[in-house]
């Protein structure tokens, strides 16, 4: 299947999915306040990295890289990048799911046949009910888990340090999330989230293209949305092989996409990605690592 994406066809997927990088790189350095914000070679290296790590590591701790990638190439704090994390993930979820119920109204509407689809765009309005449920008592719920860490310190002296730097931890996230974010930045970044699953799902309209497959797309959309929610839940397997492919016959066979074409096609994507991701990811490191040893003047 990949030989059938040509030079050409791969090359389009690569500078399509170059460019949601760009995208993915704006939105934090929109979301970073002014004082805190690296240059963006330096957010978009992380970001390139992030990526790789995300896709690969099991469970979705690949998540952790960013936080931690942003202290030690952007000098931010840890909670500040968590908390930006958690923001990102949420308006991801939240978008995801409206796009998602947005392109099955149409294709229930459309494909009539399809009435069985019902159950997935229930399964959508439960989704974005519970995160939006999860996003409103998140910062209570560190609270309280710090003071509990904070209580039982006495009872295990042995821990009692690291069980304080836990709690301290806790509350300064807590204190990141419930803060009142910048409105304008705020839009900013909803609109280039939106901006970045709209351009995903061009790359993936792209590649159903290149297999063969003439899809809308809102039938693109409703397709790879199964795809496309396992890369944001902790569902992935390693490398995210399996789960990705999954989602993705799933939903376009769905559409009426022959089994075989959807599952062939899922593994194409993902074959480009991660060879994009990895040779990204591996001269960003580099990169980032080289900047560390010769920083910019009048900056430590």
């Amino acid at each position: 299947m990949l030989g059938s994406f040509g030079w050409d066809g791969t090359a389009l997927l690569l500078l399509i999915y170059l460019m949601v990088q760009g995208l993915r790189t704006l939105r934090v350095w929109v979301a970073l306040p002014g004082r805190e914000r690296p240059g963006l070679h330096v957010l978009f290296g992380i970001i390139n990295i992030h990526q790789f790590l995300n896709h690969m590591i099991p469970a979705r701790l690949g998540e952790a890289g960013f936080p931690l990638l942003l202290k030690r190439f952007g000098h931010t704090a840890l909670a500040p990048g968590v908390s930006l994390l958690i923001r990102i993930r949420f308006q991801e979820l939240i978008i995801l799911a409206s796009l998602f119920l947005l392109a099955f109204w149409w294709v229930l509407l459309a494909r009539t046949e399809q009435s069985g689809m019902a159950g997935l765009v229930a399964a959508a309005v439960v989704l974005a009910l519970l995160v939006t449920a999860f996003w409103l008592i998140l910062p209570a719920a560190l609270r309280g888990l710090a003071g509990r860490f904070k209580t039982s310190a006495h009872k295990f002296p042995r821990h009692q340090d690291r069980l304080i730097k836990a709690a301290s931890f806790l509350q300064d996230l807590a204190s990141h999330l419930h803060a009142r974010s910048r409105r304008g930045p705020e839009a900013v970044g909803w609109v280039l989230n939106l901006l970045v699953w709209l351009l995903l799902f061009v790359f993936f309209q792209q590649v159903i293209r290149l297999a063969g497959v003439e899809l809308g797309y809102l039938e693109t959309v409703a397709g790879a949305t199964l795809a496309s929610f396992s890369q944001l839940l902790p569902v992935n397997t390693l490398g995210s092989f399996g789960a990705l492919e999954a989602g993705w016959t799933l939903g376009f066979v769905f559409l009426g996409v022959d089994p075989a074409i959807a599952l062939a096609s899922g593994f194409a994507m993902h074959l480009v990605l991660v060879l994009f991701l990895a040779g990204a990811g591996a001269v960003s490191w580099i990169g980032l690592n080289a900047g560390r040893r010769h920083p910019h003047p009048g900056r430590t």
